[in-house]
C-alpha cells in the first residue's frame, strides 16, 4: 500500500441526493490512490451510497443544511463518518430483504459489506460510521 501513515480527508456535501456522487468520488479518487484492492473499493463505495441515501431520505435535513464526510485512509483500513440533521432510531439489526423488496436495503447492504457499522445519536444530529479492513494478501 502507497499510504504509510493516516490521511484524513474532510469536506460537506448538501442534502440531497444529487450530491451521494461527490461523496462517492472523492472516496473512491483516495482509495484508487492509495491502492486499495479494486473489490475493497467497490464494497466500500457502495456502502457509503448506501449511508448517505439514508441519510438524506430519513434525517431531518433540508437540501439547506449538510451531510459532513470525514474519511480516514490508513495503511490496512479505512473509516468513514457521515454527520447528519437526524433523530435517534432503533438499532435493530437489519434483517435479510425478500428478493422482491423494493425498499430497506440499505442498512443490511452496509453491514454485509463493512467490518463495523456503528451509530450515535447527538441532539439533532445522527453520525454513522463504517469500518473496513484490508485483508494481507
Amino acid at each position: 500500500m502507497a499510504v504509510s501513515t493516516q490521511s484524513r480527508v474532510r469536506f460537506a456535501v448538501p442534502v440531497e441526493l444529487a450530491h451521494g456522487s461527490v461523496i462517492r468520488q472523492r472516496i473512491r479518487g483516495l482509495m484508487e490512490t492509495s491502492d486499495f484492492p479494486g473489490e475493497v473499493v467497490g464494497d466500500v463505495i457502495l456502502a457509503v451510497g448506501e449511508a448517505f441515501a439514508n441519510a438524506v431520505v430519513h434525517g431531518s435535513g433540508s437540501r439547506f443544511e449538510q451531510v459532513g464526510v470525514s474519511v480516514w485512509a490508513r495503511q490496512r483500513s479505512i473509516s468513514i463518518e457521515l454527520r447528519y440533521p437526524g433523530e435517534p432510531f432503533d438499532l435493530v439489526p437489519p434483517c435479510e430483504p425478500e428478493l422482491d423488496q423494493l425498499t430497506g436495503r440499505g442498512r443490511f447492504l452496509m453491514h454485509a459489506l463493512m467490518d463495523a457499522v456503528r451509530y450515535d445519536f447527538l441532539p439533532g444530529e445522527t453520525v454513522v460510521r463504517l469500518d473496513k479492513q484490508i485483508a494481507r494478501g
